[in-house]
């Protein structure tokens, strides 16, 4: 059954004999027994009060609890289901914890504590209270840690332990952004008999809290022996530095008591890549572990993981062997966490670790299953499975740009052409599929028929205006042009770009007549694509300035056009051939727009042979033609004679000298 928090905050009520321990439970929250271990803050004033039952009928329990615990079949309470999911992130998946009972001082409990060999059954268990705070009467504390330039994106609040104390549904929780506690609630609380797990998304405390310590506290929880008490906190976190991985949080409620009879947590919705290797970080919290015990057979693996029952294999690490997986620690990627309070390498109870599967997914796997074993005389119950697995994604919007020319050259006036190149390579590492790039043609201007181009990439080549026949075409409706790009683009459909590969684009639009001085032609280029693996739909801008911050679309701004004047005489009034005569061509502006780079063209009549070219004069900061280029050939065969520098209200002076025949 499941059961969440009701207005009352009572749970619903259980039999006061454990169906799994054949003790009663039915206890309010115990005060602390003594613990004098130095590490802790404060002990506890005053012992326990319970009535012990006698040695006989002590061992007489244990054998009915052992019989009970033995015909009871592996079950589930609540079916494990989505937390938490992010389908493609930089960043990954943290758990951290640490227990709330532990054993009174002895030479076994100081074993315990070192990472030896011990287990709840065989301790009065007791609180633990590191936390100086006389309100509370347990606590500890973990540390998270994420790296430099984290952003939290989720987290949620676990807790459990053996209690049918009607507050069990609540915990306290102090951040490092806070000097006291706060008391969390459960939206979620899962039972079986006594033994249950609340849940709480406390996703804003700890993005407020940050980095640092928490600790939390006031578990209720029974005390003596065969009991535990513990806490998570399971966070995803976003960072630039981490790879782009699928985040997913599950969560339910199972017990495996029966080594013939494995839980198999069923999860689902998360993905692994389509081409190329899986890596992925599992992350499983069980209660009830026994560290030394095993939790099965000698070598037979007792946590294992694959995409069906069929293809499961084992799970384990340095921190967790093959047979003894839910063995009270608390572990991450095989190494002991440290940052906690109590740091005791055997909790006595509570499992929290991370694992790199030791067989990978396979590609494309969309739900998988972990197989969770237990027996009668080492139960554990699963109730947190989070998953993270890194994926790839192609990427053609950082490298997006677009750059545009006058062809005309010179300052942009009516009529001029303006030639577009959109250009991008894949710098992902997925392949990016049905790449399609629009682009609407910009105010003020009209599209050049015939100048689509592919320039780079595959399918290269001039394109025709028309759709249907190729990758690209005018849309005259939508007043754009259409790019299908990539290997296999065809008229309909864009292709495939594999990381690494590029494209280039060409088109050319007209800058309108009687287009206003001051007009900005303004233009972006937009391409949509897919990556293979996640099948995510991408919408990139280009960038024509990707120097700044943002995509900026290219901006040309139009001038109103020089006004120039050609004055053209000579110094004969009477030709007489073999007689040389003088040409004097004065090229003026009057403004307002610059005439830099107009070009002087002369070709002379028949009867007449040009014979030298000089520049003269010039006026108000403009530069004469000079160079290799300056010739009397370019002025008359139609290449013509640049002149360099021709501001608003200036002039240059040429002399052409000739011969009559």
């Amino acid at each position: 059954m499941s059961c969440d928090s009701s207005p009352t905050g009572m749970p619903p009520p259980v039999p006061s004999l454990s169906p799994h321990r054949g003790r009663n439970d039915q206890q309010s929250p115990p005060r602390k027994a003594h613990w004098n271990q130095t590490m802790f803050s404060r002990l506890h004033p005053r012992p326990v009060t319970r009535r012990n039952p006698s040695p006989l009928a002590a061992f007489a329990l244990l054998l009915a609890a052992a019989a009970l615990l033995a015909s009871l079949p592996a079950q589930a309470q609540r079916t494990f289901a989505t937390r938490y999911a992010n389908t493609a992130v930089t960043g990954d998946i943290v758990l951290i914890g640490n227990m709330n009972l532990h054993c009174p001082a002895s030479a076994a409990c100081t074993t315990a504590q070192g990472g030896g060999a011990g287990r709840n059954n065989s301790f009065a268990m007791v609180a633990v209270d590191i936390d100086a705070d006389a309100a509370t009467t347990n606590s500890s504390s973990a540390t998270l840690a994420l790296p430099a330039g984290s952003t939290v994106l989720w987290a949620g609040l676990y807790w459990s332990a053996r209690s049918s104390g009607a507050t069990r549904n609540a915990v306290l929780l102090r951040t490092p952004a806070t000097a006291g506690y706060q008391t969390i609630t459960a939206t979620t609380l899962d039972s079986i008999g006594a033994d249950y797990q609340g849940f709480r998304d406390v996703t804003a405390l700890v993005q407020t809290g940050g980095n640092g310590v928490y600790f939390a506290g006031n578990i209720v929880a029974t005390t003596g022996a065969n009991n535990w008490a513990g806490w998570q906190l399971v966070v995803a976190y976003s960072n630039p530095a981490e790879p782009t991985r699928n985040l997913n949080v599950f969560d339910g409620w199972a017990l495996a008591n029966n080594i013939n009879t494995p839980i198999d947590l069923g999860i689902s919705g998360f993905i692994t890549p389509a081409t190329g290797p899986v890596s992925s970080r599992l992350g499983l919290v069980t209660y009830d572990g026994d560290f030394g015990f095993l939790d099965v057979a000698a070598g037979q693996a007792a946590l294992q993981f694959g995409t069906t029952t069929g293809t499961l294999f084992p799970v384990f690490n340095g921190v967790n062997p093959i047979d003894d997986v839910y063995n009270s620690s608390i572990s991450d990627l095989g190494t002991t966490s440290a940052g906690r309070n109590p740091g005791f390498p055997n909790t006595l109870g509570v499992d929290v670790d991370r694992f790199t599967p030791n067989t990978p997914l396979p590609n494309s796997a969309t739900s998988a299953v972990l197989r969770v074993r237990g027996q009668s005389s080492d139960v554990n119950y699963p109730g947190v499975v989070t998953l993270a697995t890194q994926v790839f994604l192609p990427n053609l919007e950082s490298s997006l740009t677009k750059s545009s020319l006058d062809v005309n050259g010179g300052s942009l006036v009516p009529g001029d052409l303006l030639e577009y190149t959109v250009t991008s390579v894949n710098t992902g590492n997925d392949n990016s599929i049905l790449n399609v790039l629009r682009d609407v043609i910009p105010a003020n201007t009209t599209y050049e028929p015939g100048t689509l181009a592919v320039t780079a990439g595959a399918n290269t080549g001039p394109k025709t205006d028309v759709a249907g026949d190729d990758q690209a075409e005018f849309d005259a409706g939508n007043n754009r042009v259409v790019f299908r790009l990539g290997t296999g683009a065809n008229a309909t459909t864009g292709g495939g770009i594999l990381p690494t590969e590029s494209f280039s684009l060409t088109f050319r639009v007209r800058v309108n007549a009687g287009v206003p001085a001051g007009t900005v032609i303004s233009n972006q280029a937009v391409l949509d694509y897919r990556g293979q693996t996640l099948n995510q739909p991408v919408t990139a801008n280009s960038d024509s300035d990707p120097g700044t911050a943002g995509q900026q679309p290219t901006a040309d701004p139009v001038v109103t056009a020089a006004t120039i004047t050609v004055t053209k005489t000579n110094n004969q009034t009477e030709y007489t051939p073999g007689v040389s005569m003088t040409y004097v061509i004065t090229i003026s502006n009057a403004g307002p727009a610059p005439g830099d780079g107009s070009v002087v063209r002369d070709v002379p009549d028949a009867g007449l042979t040009l014979t030298g070219i000089t520049c003269t004069a010039v006026t108000a900061g403009a530069v004469c033609p000079s160079g290799a280029a300056f010739t009397l050939a370019n002025l008359t065969n139609g290449t013509g004679i640049v002149l360099p520098t021709l501001p608003a209200g200036s002039s240059v002076t040429l002399a052409v000298t000739g011969v009559v025949n």
